[in-house]
C-alpha cells in the first residue's frame, strides 16, 4: 500500500517536470520565431532604405544586424557599399581589415579593400593590392570563383581575367573558366579569344555541343560584321588543326547558316557528308533549309550533289521533286507572277513523270502542279486533267481527300457550287475530327457565303471546332464576325449579298465584273462600312496584276480611314512586305513592320513581325 502511494507521488512528479520542460520549450521555440521574425523585418527595413538611396539609415540598420550576425555575407557587403556611397572610405576599410583578419579564407573581401582603395583614389594602391592577392594568396578554385565573380560584379573585368588566367596556371587546369574567359573576351571585343574559349569548352564536353551552338551565335550577334570575320578565321583555324573532328564541323556550318552565309554553309555541309559517308542526307536537310530561305539556286545546287553523284541514297526522288519545286517557288516569288517561269515550272513537273513514270513518289509534286494550273494560270482543264490523274496512283485516303478538296476548287471556280459541294461534303465526312474535314467544312461555309446563303454559312464557321488549325480558325472568325455585322436586320443584307458576289467573282479571277460590282456598291450604299473591305479586295487585285503603287494607295487609304477595321492590321502587314520584298527598302519595311506591333500589339501577324525586323536588321538567326 505505502509502495504503491510512494510510485503515485513519484510518477506525479514526473508528469509535472515534464510538462515544465513542455512549456519551456515552446517557450524557447517562440521566442527563436519572434526573433527570426523581427530580424526579418529589419532586414527588409535596411534594403527599403537602401533601395530608396538613404545610405546612413541603411548602414545604422546594417551594424545592428551585423553584430548579431557577423558571418552574413550580405551584411558585410552593404555595410561596405552603404560606406562607399556616404564616401567614409576609411570606415570601410578598417571594417574591411577586421572581416579580413576574422575571415581570411574569404579572399573576395580582399579584393573588395581593393576596390574601395580605387573609390577613394589611392589607384595604385588597389593595384597592389589585387595583385598581391592574385598572384600570393588565393590557393583554391572556390576562392578564385569568388574574387572573379566580385570583380566581375564591379566592372573589374581586367582583373577578373587576371584572376581566371592564375587560377588554370596555379590549380594545373587549362580549360577551367572557359565560359566565363569567353564572355570576357567578348566583352572588349576579343572575339577570336572568345571563340578560342568556347571551343575549349566544347573539347573537353562535346556532349554540350548544342549549348555551344546557341552561345556562338550570341557571339556572333553582339560581334557585328567585322566581328563575325574575325570569329570565322578562329574557327577554321581551329578546323585546320582538327579536319576530322565532325562535332566541331556542326558547329562551323550551324554558325555560316547563323550569320547568314549559306554558300560556305554548303561547303561545309559537303565536306562533312563526305567524311561521315552519308550519301547526301544532310546535303539534302541543307537543301530544304537553303529552300525556306529563298535560296533557291544554292538549294539546287545542293540538290545537284545529291542527283549526280547518289543515285541509290533515298533522298535521290525527293532531290528531282524538290528540284522541280525550287523552279516553282522562284516564278511565284516575283510580282506580278512571271507566267512564263511559271510555265517552265510545270515543264519541269511533267519531266518528273516523263523521266521516271507516273508513281507515287511525285505526288506532292504534281499536285502543287495541279495548283499551278488552277490558280495561277487559270487552266482548270489541264488543272482538273492532272488530279484525275493522281487519282488513278494508289492514294492514302488523306491523300484522296486533298485531291478531292482541290476538285471541288475547280468546281466552285467553274460555278458548280453543286458539284463543289458535293466534293467538299464527301471530305468533311470521311474526316470529321482531322483538319482536312475543318478544311471542307470552311470550303462549304465560303461557298454559301459566295450566293448569298449567310445563316448556313454562319452555322458552318461557328461549328468549326478549337481543334482546327489558326489559319482555318482565324479566317472562319473574320468571315463569320463579317456576316453578323451585316446581316442583323434584313434590310441590311443586300450590301453583303453584292460584296459577297464580288468576292466569288474574285475567286473565280472574273477581276473586272468584281470590281464593276464592288463599285456598283459603293454607289448605292456611299460610305458604307463595307468600303474598308472594297478597299482591301481592290488592293489585292492591283498586287495580282502588278500595280503595286495603286495597291500601295488603297491599302494607305484603308489604314487611314479605317484604322479600326479589323482589316487594318492586314493592311498594314502587306505594306510592309511589299516594302521589304518588291521595293528592296529595308528602312521602310522595318518601320512598318515596328508600326504593326506598336499600333495592333494583337495583331496575328505580330510574331511574324519580329522575325522579320530582326532579318532585316541582319541579325543571325540559331539554325
Amino acid at each position: 500500500m505505502n509502495g504503491n502511494y510512494i510510485f503515485l507521488h513519484l510518477f506525479k512528479i514526473l508528469l509535472k517536470g515534464t510538462f515544465l520542460l513542455f512549456l519551456i520549450s515552446i517557450h524557447i521555440g517562440i521566442g527563436r520565431e519572434v526573433i527570426a521574425q523581427q530580424s526579418d523585418a529589419e532586414v527588409q527595413l535596411a534594403e527599403a532604405y537602401f533601395a530608396d538611396q538613404e545610405y546612413a539609415k541603411a548602414l545604422e540598420t546594417y551594424q545592428k544586424l551585423y553584430q548579431a550576425d557577423n558571418q552574413n555575407a550580405l551584411f558585410i557587403k552593404r555595410i561596405v557599399e552603404c560606406n562607399v556611397n556616404l564616401k567614409q572610405f576609411k570606415e570601410t576599410i578598417d571594417f574591411l581589415d577586421k572581416v579580413i583578419r576574422r575571415l581570411p579564407e574569404e579572399s573576395q573581401y580582399i579584393a573588395q579593400k581593393g576596390f574601395v582603395l580605387q573609390q577613394s583614389g589611392k589607384s595604385s594602391e588597389a593595384k597592389k593590392t589585387w595583385q598581391d592577392l592574385i598572384q600570393k594568396k588565393l590557393k583554391s578554385e572556390e576562392q578564385f570563383t569568388k574574387v572573379s565573380d566580385f570583380f566581375i560584379s564591379v566592372q573589374l573585368n581586367e582583373e577578373a581575367e587576371k584572376t581566371l588566367l592564375k587560377a588554370r596556371e596555379k590549380l594545373g587546369q587549362p580549360q577551367l573558366y572557359s565560359r566565363e574567359l569567353s564572355s570576357l573576351y567578348a566583352f572588349r571585343k576579343a572575339w577570336d579569344l572568345a571563340v578560342d574559349e568556347l571551343l575549349q569548352q566544347y573539347y573537353n564536353r562535346p556532349d554540350n555541343l548544342g549549348i555551344l551552338k546557341v552561345q556562338l551565335m550570341n557571339l556572333a550577334t553582339d560581334a557585328g560584321s567585322e566581328g563575325q570575320e574575325v570569329m570565322e578565321r578562329a574557327l577554321l583555324e581551329a578546323l585546320n588543326n582538327r579536319d576530322k573532328d565532325t562535332g566541331l564541323k556542326e558547329l562551323i556550318i550551324d554558325y555560316y547558316l547563323g550569320i547568314l552565309n549559306y554558300s560556305e554553309a554548303l561547303i561545309q555541309t559537303r565536306s562533312l557528308d563526305l567524311l561521315l559517308k552519308e550519301n547526301g542526307t544532310r546535303i539534302f536537310r541543307l537543301a530544304l533549309i537553303l529552300q525556306q530561305n529563298r535560296q533557291y539556286d544554292l538549294s539546287n545546287k545542293a540538290l545537284d550533289y545529291i542527283i549526280n553523284g547518289f543515285p541509290q541514297s533515298p533522298n535521290y526522288l525527293s532531290a528531282w521533286t524538290e528540284r522541280a519545286i525550287n523552279s516553282e517557288l522562284k516564278a511565284l516569288q516575283k510580282n506580278p507572277v512571271d507566267t512564263t517561269a511559271l510555265k517552265d515550272a510545270i515543264q519541269t513537273y511533267d519531266g518528273l513523270v516523263a523521266k521516271f513514270g507516273l508513281n507515287l513518289n511525285f505526288y506532292d509534286a504534281l499536285f502543287r502542279k495541279s495548283k499551278l494550273c488552277i490558280f495561277y494560270l487559270h487552266d482548270l482543264t489541264a488543272g482538273m486533267k492532272q488530279l484525275n490523274e493522281l487519282l488513278t496512283l494508289p492514294l492514302s485516303a488523306q491523300q484522296k481527300a486533298e485531291v478531292n478538296l482541290l476538285m471541288g476548287d475547280v468546281w466552285l471556280m467553274k460555278g458548280d457550287v453543286i458539284q463543289a459541294g458535293f466534293k467538299y461534303a464527301e471530305v468533311e465526312e470521311s474526316f470529321k475530327e482531322d483538319q482536312l474535314g475543318a478544311q471542307a467544312k470552311f470550303r462549304l461555309a465560303k461557298l454559301n457565303y459566295y450566293i448569298g446563303n449567310f445563316k448556313l454559312s454562319s452555322a458552318r464557321l461557328k461549328s468549326l471546332k478549337e481543334n482546327s488549325s489558326n489559319d482555318i480558325a482565324n479566317d472562319a472568325l473574320k468571315l463569320n464576325l463579317l456576316i453578323s455585322q451585316h446581316t442583323l436586320m434584313d434590310t441590311l443584307i443586300a450590301p453583303l449579298q453584292i460584296f459577297s458576289n464580288a468576292q466569288f467573282l474574285i475567286y473565280q479571277q472574273r477581276f473586272s465584273e468584281a470590281e464593276n460590282k464592288m463599285d456598283s456598291l459603293l454607289k448605292a450604299f456611299p460610305g458604307h462600312e463595307l468600303k474598308a473591305n472594297i478597299f482591301w479586295e481592290k488592293a489585292q487585285i492591283r498586287l495580282t496584276q502588278g500595280q503595286t503603287s495603286a495597291a500601295i494607295t488603297l491599302l494607305e487609304d484603308l489604314l487611314k480611314n479605317y484604322g479600326w477595321n479589323v482589316l487594318a492590321d492586314d493592311a498594314l502587314f502587306s505594306l510592309a512586305e511589299i516594302a521589304q520584298f518588291q521595293e528592296q527598302n529595308s528602312d521602310k519595311a522595318q518601320s512598318l513592320y515596328l508600326r504593326l506591333i506598336t499600333d495592333f500589339p494583337g495583331s496575328l501577324f505580330k510574331v511574324e513581325a519580329r522575325k522579320r525586323i530582326r532579318q532585316l536588321r541582319g541579325e543571325v538567326r540559331i539554325p
